[in-house]
């Protein structure tokens, strides 16, 4: 477990330092949801863009898919997740 959580606290920094000038921004009219996105984000002012909305696509399926994780994790970077979703025909 401490393997995975480490991986995942690797995986997230490289996504919060990916290209966030060239993301669209979003935005969440309900303010209930707004502040929930982002105290889980860490980010309690600025603009939101879809990078940052990623980590929780990316969170999803790396906790849905525990198990393949641990067994390929190079597989489970947060570039290349989505092809191994593909792989096995999982696009959750």
């Amino acid at each position: 477990m401490k393997g995975i959580i480490r991986f995942l606290l690797i995986a997230l920094t490289l996504i919060g330092h990916a290209a966030p000038t060239l993301a669209q921004e979003v935005s969440i009219s309900d303010p209930g949801l707004n502040a929930a996105i982002r105290a889980a984000l860490q980010k309690p002012t600025g603009r939101l863009t879809e990078t940052d909305l990623l980590v929780f696509d990316y969170l999803s399926a790396v906790v849905s898919n525990a198990a393949r994780v641990r067994a390929h994790p190079a597989q489970w970077l947060p570039w290349n997740f989505h092809q191994a979703l593909v792989t096995e025909g999982n696009t959750s």
